[in-house]
């Protein structure tokens, strides 16, 4: 699969930005080419858009975003609320962990820690539907 100009043209509609950057294309592509990313920039050089434009390419995905940081976590999950995603993490709010189960939510942030330690969420990232 290849990112395509009209999901292109998405995206940067989606995210308010001119045009994606070259790093974020490619970034893009390989993911949708069933490439491993890694993208080492320096904060607030758009990384993130790599991964928050997924929903846009795969419309039934769940993206999973592991960071450390719960400020990270509901700095994201707040701004992609207000862009009209279902954004979340996991220790928000427990009345959302059926919901989550659920596959209610497009982008679910979480700690390593959670994923790892806590044998409930490993089961539920083992058993998203991945499409």
């Amino acid at each position: 699969m290849d990112l395509t100009e009209e999901k292109r043209k998405e995206i940067e509609t989606t995210f308010n930005v001119p045009s994606l950057r070259e790093n974020q294309v490619n970034g893009i592509k390989a993911i949708c080419n069933g490439k491993d990313v890694f993208l080492g920039l320096k904060t607030g050089s758009g990384k993130s858009i790599i991964y928050e434009s997924l929903p846009i390419v795969y419309p039934s995905a769940t993206i999973i975003v592991i960071t450390a940081l719960v400020s990270i976590m509901k700095e994201h999950t707040q701004r992609l609320c207000k862009l009209g995603f279902k954004a979340t993490y996991i220790g928000r709010d427990p009345t959302e962990d059926d919901a989550i189960n659920e596959g209610i939510f497009k982008f679910i942030f979480a700690s390593p820690e959670a994923l790892v330690g806590d044998r409930k969420w490993r089961d539920v990232v083992t058993n998203l539907k991945l499409t």
